[in-house]
């Protein structure tokens, strides 16, 4: 075989390529090699065939295909590869004169970041409640030019009689004019709001969803976190009472003869601080009360309250302790507590997911494949772990309402694609997926990460009971999840609800990174995306990973992977050449594209303009 004219030509079409041996992925090479292109790979020092004559005297040739490669290698020198495909992101600047590589460099804020993630998500959904705020008020506006001409007379239609009726309220008091004037002002405010309540309820499913996040170590944002843990105390409470069979079980009455301090219950003062909470944030959201106005005396409580409060959810969901009522007053605590929880969803729309268990995820930064991850429903446990290591940790709310299948807990892993070629910067969906399972059945009562965690490196460490609907290896493809969704009554939940939310959340999150990524044609970079589906079949956004692991765990992750990285040299070296059709990038899905001609190779979109990175 001409050796080196098989290098000549490579070289002459640019299609000398270059893999890094710790992130191996077979696929890419298998493809590549399919085009025509050569793999420039260096031996380790100790090869016999790097003494190829020696080799040959010896007669010790015994791998052909090692041998080749030595010698291409040797024929190819040490000339700059085309296209390479490096471990790490680090290794971004060691090629710059190469014309494909893997990786981008992300020097402003990066959605792969745990801790930017969560500025990317609040900077997405601040957008979208300002479009969603034009909506309402585009409508508000509709509906009272359509009220006002409801009163408007028609002179044709005008019936004298009207003239008496009219004489009647000349008679009329000041002040019952005062009251009807506030009466018809009540039913104009509650119209309206009834009118925001179901735009808000119409534009809600277009909400980017990812849990609630928070830097712990950050003193500023740790008090957001206490605030908010410690209203998720508060609104657990009534929830979960609210979701009890008989919740009038739950209180046990004592007469003015009993001494309550020997009845075995929890006192009803801590509910009542419970409502409390609950109501004057309600009236802060309604915009009774400015936010910025309320104290410790009339909302706040002070740390001795929220202790209390703390031990009562904690009582009250974990231990499963009931309230001691004087008698006669039960019905009344029940009917507060069934009140309060018909608003909740109203109010406070992204506490449902949430659970009444208050558990928060606390993830290091700085690790991923679910290493270090932990569930805690502890305040004082979630501040004490994150401030005595050196490690920084993101506390994420834990979504408590997951879809379950067969009674276990999923997530799915998506792969999201960004390339920078003919001076467009685009971003790619792909739709094969791997469903990864927790080992043993969902519950809250255990926190332990064989239930909780499902990412493949701590799950390989388990062992599934026996189970014929569910994998033995913890991996599903997509075939499976929709027939499954079938099997359910939801035949059409992928294609409408689930996906669409997948691909407008990362066209939101590519259109910002835009701002924040090194422009450089030729890069580009796979991500693996975490997706959590909610018990009513809404898709929360867990993390997005760099370097998502390639190894082939299972057969499913075989088949997943050669397909993703397939097409991903379609997109990445077919259609350059003719984007004329989108038919060469496999399933491979644009959603997002900005050109950026205007900017030179190496620099920063958000450099050109006044505002910042996001």
């Amino acid at each position: 075989m001409d050796y080196e004219r098989r290098v000549s030509i490579a070289n002459e079409e640019k299609k000398i390529f270059r893999m890094s041996e710790s992130y191996d992925a077979p696929m890419i090479r298998k493809a590549l090699i399919e085009r025509g292109f050569i793999e420039q790979k260096a031996q380790p020092y100790n090869s016999i065939y790097l003494n190829i004559n020696y080799a040959l005297e010896c007669n010790r040739i015994k791998n052909m295909q090692e041998y080749e490669q030595v010698i291409l290698y040797r024929v190819c020198g040490k000339r700059n590869p085309d296209f390479v495909w490096v471990s790490r992101h680090e290794h971004y600047y060691l090629y710059p004169d190469s014309a494909f590589v893997n990786r981008i460099s992300i020097p402003g804020l990066s959605f792969v970041n745990k801790a930017d993630l969560v500025k990317y998500v609040d900077k997405i959904q601040e957008i979208l409640d300002n479009e969603d705020m034009d909506n309402v008020i585009k409508q508000k506006s509709d509906y009272t030019e359509t009220s006002d001409s409801e009163y408007e007379t028609d002179d044709d239609d005008y019936d004298e009689s009207q003239e008496e009726s009219s004489s009647e309220y000349e008679t009329v008091s000041e002040d019952d004019d005062e009251n009807e004037n506030n009466k018809n002002q009540a039913e104009k405010n509650q119209t309206t709001c009834m009118l925001v309540k179901s735009i808000r309820d119409s534009v809600s499913n277009e909400a980017i969803k990812l849990p609630r996040s928070y830097d712990v170590i950050d003193n500023s944002i740790e008090m957001a976190f206490k605030k908010d843990f410690r209203l998720g105390c508060a609104l657990g409470v009534v929830m979960f009472l609210n979701e009890q069979p008989n919740i009038e079980d739950w209180f046990i009455e004592y007469g003015e003869d009993d001494d309550a301090s020997q009845i075995q219950g929890q006192r009803l003062k801590a509910l009542d601080f419970i409502i409390h909470v609950i109501i004057t944030n309600i009236r802060v959201r309604e915009g009774q009360i400015d936010k910025s106005h309320v104290t410790d005396k009339n909302c706040e409580l002070g740390e001795p309250e929220w202790i209390y409060i703390s031990r009562t959810h904690h009582n009250t969901v974990r231990e499963k302790k009931k309230f001691k009522t004087p008698l006669g007053m039960k019905d009344i605590y029940v009917s507060r507590i069934k009140y309060i929880a018909e608003d909740i969803p109203y109010y406070f729309p992204e506490r449902w997911h949430d659970g009444c268990n208050n558990i928060y995820l606390l993830k290091p930064c700085d690790s991923g494949n679910g290493y270090g991850i932990l569930l805690l429903d502890s305040e004082r446990k979630i501040i004490n772990v994150a401030r005595s290591t050196k490690r920084k940790y993101i506390a994420q709310k834990y979504i408590e309402r997951p879809l379950l299948v067969y009674g276990t807990k999923f997530d799915i892993r998506q792969y999201f694609l960004i390339t920078m070629h003919n001076n467009k910067f685009r971003a790619w969906s792909h739709d094969a997926c791997t469903i990864k399972f927790a080992t043993d059945e969902f519950t809250l009562d255990t926190l332990e990460e064989n239930i909780h965690i499902t990412n493949v490196t701590v799950q390989r460490r388990f062992t599934r009971k026996p189970n014929d609907k569910l994998p033995k290896n913890n991996a599903w493809d997509m075939d499976q999840l929709l027939q499954y969704f079938e099997s359910i009554g939801k035949p059409n939940i992928w294609k409408t609800s689930i996906y669409p939310a997948i691909k407008k959340t990362l066209s939101y999150i590519a259109e910002l990174s835009f701002r924040n990524i090194e422009i450089m044609n030729g890069r580009f970079e796979i991500f693996g995306c975490d997706w959590l589906i909610t018990d009513d079949f809404k898709t929360v956004l867990i993390e997005i990973n760099r370097s998502p692991s390639m190894e082939y765990y299972t057969p499913i992750h075989v088949k997943v992977l050669e397909e993703v990285l397939s097409d991903l040299i379609k997109v990445v070296i077919d259609y350059p050449k003719d984007e004329s059709s989108l038919s060469s990038t496999g399933r491979f899905e644009m959603i997002y594209e900005k050109d950026f001609s205007w900017i030179g190779n190496g620099l920063l979109p958000y450099q050109f303009s006044n505002e910042s990175n996001l």
